[in-house]
């Protein structure tokens, strides 16, 4: 196929600062919609729906795009030259640890703060640590963790397009997945969504084809199956809205809502191509290392802390920094004893498991 001009590199050979910015960003979408917006109107906390501050935070949850955007790119980039034993090694040890810890807490913490239309009960909570409780028919500890099912089933997928030589055939199993977007799209199929994430692998894909113009560069190909991403992530963002029955209604723009989805897009497109490079900052760390624990931790207990500040007259801005603060400074603590001692013991087990018992001398 006839190369292009594209910011190629090695793969693997660097790490992409402006990524770990961007999952800071997606993050605080999330969290300032949650605040903002999802809580007032589900009724699950009483400041979180201001004046002026509403219009804005209902696009929020397009952060959760965005993270899938970054997860098509990212993930790519991890499985370069691994083994489907590295890859499962690396993707159980990097979720798994903070969210067992996150899942009880938040469970306790809704339980104490008697929060009813939140609560699971305990066998509930258990499910919730296969971080896939929706395939057993279970609600989520915390609304938010609906996306680690779908981020999950991602890496299912690609393990096992890895098991068949994923680095020569990305784009080919990358296309038959847009067309399972394609028809799905057109006529929705419960099982593919459930299973395959149909709905969701427009997303997925344009990130992964992104990192695959950066690493190997561009091709005819590649741009068309990147279009087609596009063009797909975008029914389905807009999709909601052409449905609409007399009387229904959405609260948000259709137009802003493509805007935004095409701003994604644009920035992937600039990585891809090399015309942005950031250099290593504090900032960009810290953002790669909380980004995570924050998602985790900042819904429910959030609103319980809102509900709670709330009932001391404290404002909503007010209210809203200081529990984002809290979060952070537990978010802080949950990767520095969770993720940083557990996730690389977790990940050395899983490898000697598959490894088989290692031969002591002597």
């Amino acid at each position: 196929m006839t190369k292009l001009a594209a910011g190629t590199l090695p793969a693997g050979s660097e790490r992409f600062h402006e990524i770990d910015l961007l999952r800071a960003l997606a993050c605080l979408m999330v969290v300032f919609f949650h605040y903002g917006h999802r809580g007032a109107l589900d009724g699950w906390s009483p400041v979180a729906d201001p004046s002026g501050l509403a219009d804005f935070a209902r696009y929020g949850y397009l952060g959760v795009h965005l993270f899938f955007i970054i997860s098509g790119f990212v993930i790519f980039l991890s499985v370069q030259n691994a083994t489907v034993r590295d890859f499962v090694a690396s993707r159980v040890s990097r979720l798994y640890p903070a969210y067992w810890v996150a899942v009880p807490l938040t469970w306790a913490f809704v339980r104490f703060f008697d929060l009813p239309d939140l609560q699971v009960s305990w066998w509930e909570m258990l499910v919730n640590l296969t971080m896939v409780p929706h395939w057993f028919g279970v609600p989520y500890v915390d609304g938010a963790y609906w996306s680690l099912g779908v981020e999950l089933q991602f890496y299912i997928l690609v393990g096992v397009a890895l098991k068949f030589d994923l680095d020569r055939r990305a784009e080919w199993w990358l296309a038959g997945w847009l067309f399972l977007a394609l028809v799905n799209g057109i006529r929705p199929m419960y099982p593919v969504e459930f299973w395959l994430a149909a709905n969701w692998a427009p997303l997925f894909t344009f990130g992964a084809l992104a990192y695959r113009i950066k690493s190997h560069g561009a091709t005819a190909w590649r741009l068309i199956l990147m279009a087609c991403a596009y063009l797909l992530a975008l029914w389905y963002g807009i999709k909601p809205f052409l449905l609409l029955k007399p009387g229904q209604e959405i609260n948000q723009n259709p137009w802003v809502v493509a805007a935004l989805l095409s701003l994604f897009a644009l920035i992937f497109l600039v990585i891809a191509f090399g015309r942005i490079k950031m250099k290593r900052h504090a900032v960009f760390y810290w953002a790669g290392l909380l980004t995570y624990p924050v998602y985790l931790l900042h819904e429910y207990i959030g609103y319980a802390f809102l509900s709670l500040l709330h009932q001391n007259s404290v404002g909503f801005v007010s209210s809203s920094i200081l529990v984002l603060a809290g979060v952070v400074m537990v978010s802080w603590g949950l990767n520095r004893w969770a993720e940083k001692p557990l996730g690389p013991r977790l990940r050395r087990a899983l490898r000697a498991r598959a490894l088989g018992p290692i031969p002591t001398a002597g």
